[in-house]
């Protein structure tokens, strides 16, 4: 029994010792693609505006461009790790509000819902806001230079014994 314990417990120190990278891979893979997103909608404001007239939502002109500029504002903030609560709860506004407006519309069954990128981009943007940026962002760092604790990662509080 003694040789599994030590190897789970080899497991648990190695995750620990990892949990910086979580937080760091989801950000750079999320945020450089909202932000590639946005970059190419604000560069095809036209076609992106067009969409939203054939989707029927209201003030598209207006909309089309705060979802494009959102996306690649708030994407690079989340791919910096800057502000990154902000960005993350944006970006969810953003995607819960096309799930409600056009993708929903399209879909007929719980398949089709999980089918769709929305819920799961909105799952990530969830825990970005809850888990922070970790430690290797531009939030840590102005976290330690500014003493903000909380700034970067919420603090753990244990549970009592």
């Amino acid at each position: 029994m003694a040789p599994v314990r030590r190897f789970v417990e080899s497991c648990l120190c190695l995750a620990e010792r990892l949990r910086w990278s979580p937080p760091l891979i989801a950000r750079l893979f999320i945020g450089y693609l909202f932000m590639r997103s946005g970059w190419g909608k604000v560069h095809r404001i036209d076609w992106f505006t067009a969409n939203f007239v054939h989707w029927g939502i209201p003030h598209a002109h207006f909309l089309a461009r705060l979802t494009a500029y959102t996306e690649l504002i708030a994407g690079a903030m989340v791919l910096a790790g800057f502000l990154t609560r902000a960005a993350a709860i944006a970006l969810l506004i953003d995607m819960g509000v096309a799930l409600a407006t056009v993708q929903l519309k399209r879909v007929s069954d719980f398949y089709g819902f999980v089918s769709l990128h929305e819920p799961y981009y909105m799952v990530v943007f969830f825990w970005l806001t809850i888990e922070g940026a970790g430690t290797i962002s531009l939030d840590w760092l102005i976290e330690k230079l500014g003493h903000l604790p909380g700034w970067a990662q919420l603090p753990v509080k244990s549970l009592p014994d």
